[in-house]
């Protein structure tokens, strides 16, 4: 075949084997050469197994037997998933009872049709999580950000991954409040949650089998269509060009504190759908904040996985992740009139929801409000749980109202990562689901919003540039360490009282990594630098003018000018003064690191989204590899700091202190 082969939709690659014309032997190669180990989207990953059950399709495709669509497709399954010949680890940190390596119903649907299992992706322990991360395996890496490393989605963590890696056209998940739908929406790819009994969940460890649904994510729409096609006995419709289409908007509940740009994408596929001829009318769904609230405060998902694990897997539970331990230590406090009364108030509430559903063919919101956060930011057991939450809100309420949906992706946010688009649809309405599912694609991909072949949405650059990479081993002697605005007019008794948490974060996390990073940096020979806001002139007629109206006036020689005494320079480093925001603007440091022989700047310091923010977007436009030490620079809140994170991420690798110190202390 001329055209490459995973270029392909799913349809056509299914034709071609079927016809003879594309051996599974082939198709399975050109997946396993796209396994990138470094993306960690497995947690088995079984090559040979693959190509064994390739040879199996293709003497069956030679025999004339036909048995499916899926037959030499290759896939994954999410480790939670009983498939025989690979242990099931669910997430923990050693493999479960054999019983759970019997093949589950959705693996026995796959093998019938003789598809290609190429390995078991990663999942969180016992799919408790909507990050995607890990205590106890590497967290797969999101490949729509290869400078930093962000996180891909949970709990389905490696099924993503393995779709846009290439290793696998289809991903085998789990949803129970989002496990499908977030990954797929966090990685650019569709994901397609079921309504609950509609796919068997037998041989899958559970999380909560009141909500537990199977569901596949697929590179595109049409690949998602044609897989649920194979898997179960209704058929997609197609929808006439002339078919006017009902659309629900969600309610304000869904597009509250979306970080920028992902509320705007979604506004834009609305007006594309509006102007093929759809008819959108705002839609509400009953009892959103309340569903919200009662899983925010502990409900039935906790409640179950935690009596499963008593029963059936006591020994898992001494070495659970503390952050899965601090959620499900919620349901060991329910009581059991409150299981039941919650469980009661969510049917109840999803009769209302489906009612509500009848003649529209979908109600359309952004899958996941938030941006993708460096994997960095999560260690913090506060931010984890915050972000988690905000992670769930827009998936969970869905699955608990008992309604099924789709995740296609939109566009881009502001920090450049993909946005997912929701389609929730009444129960059972998959197929039509798929079908809208399909047009609106059609729509983006056709205004050049998104397109479901990677090939055709941006042209491929050179093959030096392409080799590129921020992540090449440091080299101490060509990279400085810059400490931005770390002097007493930002930090002192009276910003203190006014910024408590600015405080709070310098003196018990800031300051400490900035002294450990300069000891390294000192120890390891590289070169220190500092900046900090100063006149020039006696009268400060120097100053930028935005310097002036902000007045901002920090007179030479003066003590707020004065580095802080804590991470003071020592020797001949260099203070340079500035007075814009911009160093690279108002200073010659530009000058100075390519005399000294710099090409690595390490940026710290204050504030996160103003001085840190510019430096390190200027040093990127300048030429340089600019590295963010996430944990060594701070702003007046959490918010401002995180928001900043993700807005600068495209610029620039970000990583911890410790990440920074051991890169420091490695060989070269």
């Amino acid at each position: 075949m001329k055209m490459p082969i995973l270029t392909q939709s799913l349809r056509g690659i299914a034709r071609h084997l079927a016809d003879g014309t594309l051996r599974a032997q082939d198709v399975t190669e050109a997946a396993l050469a796209r396994h990138d180990p470094g993306l960690n989207a497995y947690v088995s990953y079984a090559p040979t197994l693959a190509r064994k059950q390739a040879a199996a399709a293709d003497a069956a495709f030679a025999a004339g037997v036909r048995l499916g669509g899926l037959q030499g497709v290759p896939v994954s399954f999410k480790d939670l998933y009983g498939v025989a010949g690979l242990p099931t680890f669910a997430g923990t940190p050693r493999a479960l009872p054999e019983v759970w390596t019997q093949d589950a119903a959705m693996v026995q649907a796959l093998r019938r049709q003789l598809g290609v299992i190429v390995g078991k992706t990663h999942t969180v322990e016992f799919a408790y999580g909507s990050l995607g991360t890990s205590r106890h395996h590497p967290v797969p890496w999101n490949p729509a950000d290869r400078v930093t490393h962000r996180a891909p989605g949970g709990s389905s963590s490696g099924a993503g991954v393995s779709v846009v890696e290439g290793t696998a056209l289809v991903a085998f998940g789990t949803d129970t409040g989002g496990s499908v739908r977030i990954p797929a929406s966090l990685t650019g790819t569709v994901g397609l949650k079921t309504t609950l009994g509609r796919w068997s969940t037998r041989g899958i460890v559970p999380l909560s089998p009141s909500f537990d649904t199977p569901g596949i994510l697929t590179r595109s729409a049409d690949d998602a269509a044609f897989t649920f096609e194979q898997l179960d006995a209704e058929r997609v419709p197609d929808l006439d060009a002339g078919t006017p289409l009902r659309i629900g908007v969600a309610e304000r509940f869904f597009w509250q504190d979306c970080d920028p740009g992902i509320a705007q994408r979604i506004t834009e596929a609305l007006g594309l759908i509006e102007s093929a001829g759809a008819t959108l009318t705002d839609r509400p769904l009953p009892g959103c904040d309340e569903v919200y609230r009662i899983y925010h405060q502990g409900g039935i998902v906790s409640a179950e996985l935690y009596a499963f694990l008593q029963a059936r897997l006591p020994d898992w539970l001494d070495t659970l992740d503390p952050r899965v331990r601090r959620r499900l230590n919620d349901g060991r406090a329910l009581a059991a009139w409150e299981y039941l009364h919650h469980k009661a108030r969510y049917a109840e509430l999803g009769a209302q929801a489906a009612q509500m559903l009848t003649g529209y063919d979908a109600i359309i919101c952004p899958t996941v409000p938030i941006t993708a956060p460096p994997v960095s930011l999560l260690d913090d057991p506060d931010t984890y749980a915050r972000l988690n939450l905000a992670m769930l809100r827009n998936t969970c309420v869905v699955s608990f109202l008992g309604l099924c949906a789709v995740t296609i992706p939109a566009g881009l946010d502001g920090a450049g990562m993909p946005v997912g688009l929701q389609l929730i649809g009444a129960p059972r309405t998959e197929a039509r689901l798929l079908a809208v599912a399909c047009h609106l694609e059609s729509l983006l991909a056709r205004a050049g919003v998104w397109h479901p072949n990677p090939n055709n949405r941006r042209p491929m650059q050179r093959p030096q540039d392409e080799a590129l990479t921020r992540f090449g081993r440091l080299d101490p002697k060509r990279t400085c360490l810059l400490l931005i605005d770390t002097q007493n007019y930002v930090w002192n008794p009276q910003v203190a009282a006014r910024h408590p948490y600015f405080d709070e974060t310098l003196r018990t996390v800031v300051m400490p990594n900035l002294r450990r990073l300069l000891d390294a940096f000192r120890a390891a020979g590289g070169e220190v630098m500092y900046t900090v806001m100063e006149n020039l002139t006696d009268d400060g007629r120097d100053r930028s003018l935005d310097y002036k109206l902000s007045k901002f006036f920090i007179a030479k020689g003066s003590w707020e000018a004065k580095v802080l005494d804590d991470v003071a320079p020592v020797g001949d480093e260099i203070v340079l003064p500035k007075t814009s925001s911009g160093v690279f603007n108002s200073t010659n440091i530009e000058y100075l690191l390519r005399n000294i022989g710099i090409d690595t700047l390490v940026v710290t310091g204050f504030l996160t989204d103003q001085c840190v923010d510019h430096t390190l977007r200027d040093a990127a436009d300048r030429g340089f590899y600019p590295i963010c030490v996430s944990d060594a620079c701070a702003t007046h809140t959490e918010t401002r700091h995180l928001t900043a994170l993700g807005a600068f991420a495209g610029y620039c690798r970000t990583i911890t202190t410790a990440q920074m110190t051991a890169e420091l202390a490695a060989p070269t």
